[in-house]
C-alpha cells in the first residue's frame, strides 16, 4: 500500500496533477475520488467507490497510468485509459507490481485491477482539490470515527491519497466503527 502512495505521490510531483482521467476529475467534482470494489459485509456485498455508470469503478485506471500500460494484458485489442501514453507522455513506470494471470489473485491482474494479499481490490482514494483533505467513500462515513476522550478522530485524514484493504477476512461492516467487527483488520495506509 505505501508503494501505491509513493507512486501516485510520484506521478503528482512529475506532472504537477494526480494520475486520474477527465472524467474521474468531473466525477470528483474537485473534491476525492475514490477507486472502489464490491465487498462482502454481514448483510450483503457493498459496493464501496464512486459509480459512474451505474459500476463502481475499481483501480484498474489508475494502475494503467501508474505503470504505463496502454492496452489491457488480458485483452490487447482493449485500450486503457492511457492510450498512446496520454497520461504518462514520459512513460515512467511509477510502480513496478506483480501482473497475475487470474483475477482472484495477489497482484494485478489481466483486468488491471491491482489486488490486496488476500486477493480484493484495494481501496485508493485520492484528493482533487487542494486541500489535502481526502474523503474516503467508507472511511469517510461518521459511524467509523470512534470518539475518544469527547473528541472525535475523524476520518477524512489530512492527506491525499488513501490506500486500504478488507484485510485477511476480506469483509467490512458498514455499521461498525473502524476497529470492531469485520472492520477490525482492515489494513490502512494511514496508520
Amino acid at each position: 500500500m505505501s508503494a501505491l502512495v509513493q507512486a501516485i505521490e510520484s506521478y503528482n510531483s512529475v506532472y504537477g496533477l494526480m494520475p486520474v482521467s477527465p472524467s474521474i476529475l468531473q466525477a470528483a467534482r474537485s473534491g476525492s475520488f475514490t477507486y472502489g470494489a464490491i465487498i462482502p459485509n454481514p448483510k450483503s456485498p457493498s459496493p464501496i467507490g464512486i459509480l459512474e455508470e451505474g459500476q463502481v469503478t475499481l483501480n484498474s485506471e489508475l494502475v494503467a497510468v501508474l505503470m504505463d500500460l496502454t492496452n489491457y494484458p488480458g485483452n490487447p485489442s482493449q485500450a486503457t485509459v492511457n492510450t498512446n501514453h496520454w497520461l504518462n507522455p514520459q512513460q515512467i513506470k511509477f510502480i513496478n507490481a506483480n501482473m497475475v494471470p487470474e483475477i482472484s489473485l495477489p497482484g494485478v491482474g489481466p483486468d488491471l485491477v491491482y489486488r490486496d494479499p488476500w486477493g480484493m481490490p484495494y481501496i485508493i482514494t485520492i484528493n482533487l482539490s487542494e486541500t489535502n483533505e481526502c474523503q474516503d467513500a467508507f472511511y469517510g462515513r461518521p459511524i467509523l470515527s470512534p470518539a475518544t476522550s469527547g473528541n472525535d478522530i475523524h476520518f477524512p485524514e489530512h492527506v491525499r491519497v488513501m490506500v486500504w484493504s478488507a484485510g485477511p477476512d476480506r469483509k467490512i461492516n458498514p455499521g461498525a466503527p473502524f476497529d470492531q467487527a469485520e472492520n477490525k483488520d482492515n489494513v490502512l495506509s494511514w496508520q
